[in-house]
């Protein structure tokens, strides 16, 4: 039989049907790498960016220190809102306008390499180690800029300077014995927090012992535990050591504790205390600080006296006003 020199109908389908598979398998990378295109800012555009965001966290190197394997996640509205980066941004190629809510992902090697680079919200993941406080300099609060002297006790780094800090605004709220007590009042350069001021109305349980509570310190620093204030206790006591069990009594322990804290070192200043209706009692004669370990409506404290050379461990109601010092976190 003499076959007809045209496609049948079958060889015609058959084609159509190869060449649609051939299509569907080249059309996804052809999507995909137009998404990909349409998604990238000029290099010169990317440039300006990047040296937006130097000049940013020069100026802010506190919030964002150049250490080692840190990662920053800053949006470019970020550097708007800063002054550092122009408004209504647009590619210098293309003319389109940039969308502010991309980020700057911002790697750092070392001092020397710092890789930055543009992705979508979302793509980037803050890694930061900050580098431990030099203990021994001045400790200056970027909150107020009230500065602080600091000191080495053993594994502790403590503040030796009673806390000063009244941003949370407890100086305007009214001294009451009723809860919440969450008021502040000062005596010159002195202040007295109540309770849950000092705590920032951060909250633990008695079974927490080791949670960290900042309340009203600096960032990095926070308000000490019953068993920290016991670690400094016995870190300058000559007679019972860290870990005693002179140190979970109550009352008045130690040998010299008190007198050594009272020094120039630490310098535990005897500022008194606030009763319950706000007045000032025992200036000169006694000192009274905080911890951050509650007992029932009341927490431990600890409490000096200018003629006792021991320190005195003991409850006080969160309805009065005592001092405040603040030890490190690293």
């Amino acid at each position: 039989m003499k076959k007809n020199s045209g496609f049948t109908l079958v060889e015609v389908l058959g084609t159509i049907v190869i060449l649609g598979l051939i299509f569907l398998l080249a059309f996804p990378p052809i999507i995909n790498q137009i998404k990909k295109s349409s998604g990238e800012i000029n290099e010169a555009t990317q440039e300006l960016i990047f040296s937006s965001t130097k000049t940013f966290i020069d100026k802010n190197s506190n919030e964002y220190p150049i250490t080692n394997e840190n990662v920053y996640c800053i949006t470019l509205q970020t550097l708007v809102d800063s002054g550092d980066l122009i408004n209504n941004l647009t590619d210098v190629i293309s003319g389109k306008k940039i969308d502010l809510t991309k980020t700057v992902k911002v790697s750092i090697e070392n001092d020397a390499n710092i890789d930055y680079i543009i992705v979508k919200d979302g793509d980037c993941v803050e890694v930061i180690y900050k580098p431990p406080f030099p203990c021994g300099e001045d400790l200056v609060d970027a909150r107020d800029n009230n500065t602080y002297q600091t000191a080495q006790f053993g594994d502790q780094c403590w503040m030796t300077e009673n806390l000063k800090y009244t941003g949370n605004g407890c100086l305007s709220k009214t001294w009451d014995s009723s809860a919440p007590h969450d008021a502040c009042m000062a005596n010159g350069a002195e202040i007295h927090y109540q309770w849950k001021a000092a705590m920032n109305e951060e909250t633990r349980g008695e079974d927490e012992t080791d949670k960290v509570i900042q309340g009203l310190c600096p960032e990095g620093w926070h308000i000490p535990t019953d068993d920290e204030w016991k670690v400094l206790e016995g870190t300058v006591d000559k007679e019972y050591g860290v870990g005693h069990t002179e140190w979970d009594k109550t009352g008045w322990r130690g040998s010299d504790a008190g007198t050594t804290l009272k020094g120039s070192l630490f310098n535990a200043k005897l500022a008194g205390f606030r009763d319950a209706s706000g007045s000032l009692d025992n200036v000169g004669s006694y000192g009274y600080w905080w911890t951050s370990s509650p007992v029932g409506s009341s927490a431990w404290g600890r409490s000096m006296l200018s003629s006792n050379s021991g320190v005195r461990r003991i409850t006080l109601s969160q309805a009065f006003g005592y001092s405040v010092r603040c030890v490190s976190e690293q």
